[in-house]
């Protein structure tokens, strides 16, 4: 059996967006098309905010910081690491280049991009998040087992 954590951050946002639909929609299907496979989501500290109705069939761990200081250390510092009940899944999902936690000894690494807009588009963002959106990228072309384009266009950028 397969052990996955995905990253369900993007559900907690007012606005999910596509990655939000990715999320609801992928992890599911994953669990509908192989029931084996074992699926723990796991998200950044919301202030109590709580996670949509359909993730409390999957079991959920909420890490210690919320996403200000968590992605920028997973990206410039590759820490703090997932918590010890992660360690022993085999693979760890992340459906953003912005938030990259560090896989465990033995861990496979799977990134999903869904743009680079902050490449094609850099003043729609705060230069804090542009340098963190690069580091990460790079750190996911150095280190990610897997990437995942959701799109052609999104592949050739």
């Amino acid at each position: 059996m397969t052990d996955v954590a995905f990253l369900i951050d993007q559900l907690f946002s007012p606005a999910p967006g596509g990655i939000g639909t990715y999320v609801r929609r992928l992890v599911p299907a994953l669990r509908q098309a192989d029931p084996a496979i074992g699926i723990t989501l796991f998200h950044s500290r919301f202030g109590g905010r709580n996670p949509e109705a359909w993730t409390r069939d999957f079991p959920t761990v909420e890490l210690g910081s919320g996403i200000r200081r968590l992605y920028p250390e997973w990206a410039l510092l590759r820490h703090p690491s997932l918590p010890r009940s992660m360690a022993a899944h085999d693979l760890v999902h992340t459906p953003s280049p912005a938030a990259v936690p560090p896989a465990g000894k033995g861990q496979r690494l799977v990134v999903t991009v869904h743009d680079l807009a902050f490449v094609v588009h850099p003043e729609l963002f705060p230069r804090r998040w542009r340098l963190m959106y690069r580091v990460a990228l790079a750190r996911v072309a150095r280190s990610a087992d897997a990437v995942i384009a959701v799109s052609r266009h999104t592949a050739q950028d």
